[in-house]
């Protein structure tokens, strides 16, 4: 619920929402009914079984959009209330980028905060820029649920599953 209430409290309005049920066994799918009853801008897809892993369930949400801007968001995440205006505001203002990400705040089942993970520091422009690309491989400052892209991006790519090289 607080997860979808953290979408449904965006200061930015123009948004829809589009929920995967990936098999879920609890009561997920009628707390989803609750949010698609009282809100137009959220849809359900429901999966019989479980996918095993997160790839499927963005895939299918990503092939299901409408938007010109694609945010991922867990179940165990929520946004601030001004994380979608502030990130498309930079898209709007920066036409020839394609991937906007923010501050992390990592908080425990209390919602006692424990850290950040902060992209904008400094730091991950540094490393981006002189050690490349393949530095993130090793140690990524993005969290997914920070994340806003272009829909572009996605033509023609889709998550896949990861899978341990055997022996390693």
């Amino acid at each position: 619920k607080a997860t979808i209430k953290s979408v449904i409290s965006q200061t930015y309005t123009n948004w829809e929402m589009i929920l995967i049920n990936d098999g879920s066994t609890d009561l997920t799918p009628n707390i989803i009914d609750q949010f698609t009853e009282m809100d137009s801008r959220i849809r359900q897809i429901s999966l019989k079984t479980s996918s095993g892993g997160p790839a499927a369930p963005r895939n299918i949400g990503i092939g299901n959009t409408n938007g010109k801007y694609i945010a991922l968001l867990d179940a165990d995440d929520s946004w601030e209330p001004n994380k979608l205006e502030s990130q498309i505001s930079i898209f709007k203002e920066l036409k020839d980028i394609f991937v906007v990400c923010s501050y992390t705040t990592v908080v425990d089942k209390t919602g006692s905060v424990k850290g950040l993970v902060c992209p904008n520091r400094g730091l991950f422009s540094w490393v981006f820029e002189l050690l490349g690309r393949n530095r993130i491989l090793f140690q990524n400052y993005i969290t997914m649920s920070s994340v806003i892209v272009r829909r572009e991006i996605f033509e023609g790519l889709k998550f896949e599953e990861w899978k341990p090289i055997a022996g390693v």
